[in-house]
């Protein structure tokens, strides 16, 4: 049971956790995604189709740049904005961001904590903490592209008949307009910075005391402490300590013997199965943490990376990202009728799990 790997490890994520939670939330209080919500309602003079696909496209470009939860968080009060609004099916906006959460969170390393934990593989498969995005494209990008697009596809041909609707717009500008442009342009210096190869977990940090000093300086009242999520990150540590313990008492020899071993389609198939089953009944991060040890090739770990973020659409405790989304809904007015959507991200988890890590190979 080595604890100072771990901490090595645990370490940086939790600073990014941090980091990056600071900017999504002083760029929802600086009125950037307000903004946006209205941008994309006004879009196309009222038709559908645009609107919808304007979402879809700021949730998976939140995901893959600033997280799942963050999507989760901040661009789904905008669809559940554009549901009450204009009438519109929870069932297609709602459901976008959640999917696009959970299933676009292949596409960059810094979309989803699992994936900061696959480049901190002790094995050095994705190059360490400061691989590059070209490292992890080479290997993730197929399973990653296929999470991105197959959910909207799935949505789209399901409600065809609502986005060919047009509803009425109205214009909202915004409190401060130059808050919101700082805050923009630091969610691209943070994206450009990220694809450039800069190392994730400073480049997040040195955006986040940006944002942070330009709101002492000339908007306090929007920084508290409510912005540092001091509970997720207790949890993560926690999560993090009990599946180092059950490693130290033999998890991974056990393990070995459930998924199996080798690299053929069959064999990812099975330990990516494992990682969405695992996942949905305990949370796709330490279903990660304990099945790590048996990804010991790039195709073994990107299969577990299948699983484990692709698979979590069953159970709402699966994925933080689905108890923060839900959580919005209901504190925006929309109820979520679970067993529909239930029913619909298991077929969905399955295909994506089975089809992911055959093109994870």
């Amino acid at each position: 049971m080595d604890w100072a790997l771990t901490v090595a490890r645990v370490g940086p994520i939790l600073v990014f956790l941090v980091a990056v939670t600071v900017v999504a939330e002083l760029a929802e209080r600086m009125g950037l995604f307000s903004l946006l919500g209205g941008l994309i309602s006004r879009l196309g003079g009222g038709r559908v189709l645009p609107m919808w696909l304007a979402l879809a496209t700021l949730a998976i470009l939140t995901t893959a740049f600033l997280s799942l939860d963050t999507t989760a968080v901040l661009v789904t009060p905008i669809a559940v904005t554009l549901v009450r609004r204009h009438g519109l099916p929870a069932s297609l906006f709602a459901w976008t961001t959640l999917w696009a959460a959970n299933c676009a969170s292949l596409l960059l390393p810094v979309a989803n904590l699992t994936n900061l934990l696959a480049l901190s593989h002790p094995s050095g498969i994705f190059g360490g903490t400061d691989g590059s995005v070209a490292t992890w494209w080479a290997a993730a990008w197929r399973p990653a592209l296929l999470g991105a697009v197959l959910p909207m596809v799935v949505l789209a041909l399901c409600h065809r008949r609502v986005l060919g609707r047009r509803v009425e717009v109205t214009a909202e500008p915004a409190a401060r307009p130059w808050l919101v442009g700082v805050a923009g342009v630091a969610c691209v210096v943070l994206a450009v910075g990220i694809v450039a190869g800069l190392p994730v977990v400073t480049v997040t940090v040195v955006v986040a005391l940006a944002l942070s000093l330009v709101c002492l300086v000339a908007a306090p009242e929007l920084l508290d402490a409510r912005i540092i999520p001091w509970r997720t990150v207790l949890g993560v540590a926690a999560l993090f300590a009990v599946v180092t313990l059950a490693h130290g008492a033999g998890l991974a020899t056990l393990l070995t013997g459930v998924t199996g071993t080798g690299e053929d389609p069959l064999a990812r198939i099975r330990l990516g199965l494992d990682g969405a089953l695992s996942a949905n009944l305990t949370n796709n991060l330490p279903a990660y943490l304990a099945l790590e040890p048996v990804a010991d090739s790039t195709e073994r770990l990107v299969a577990l990376l299948v699983g484990t973020n692709l698979g979590p659409l069953v159970t709402p405790w699966a994925s933080v990202a689905t108890l923060l989304w839900a959580g919005r809904c209901r504190a925006g007015g929309v109820p979520v009728r679970w067993r529909p959507l239930v029913l619909a991200s298991a077929g969905l988890a399955v295909v994506l799990v089975v089809a992911g890590c055959v093109l994870a190979g």
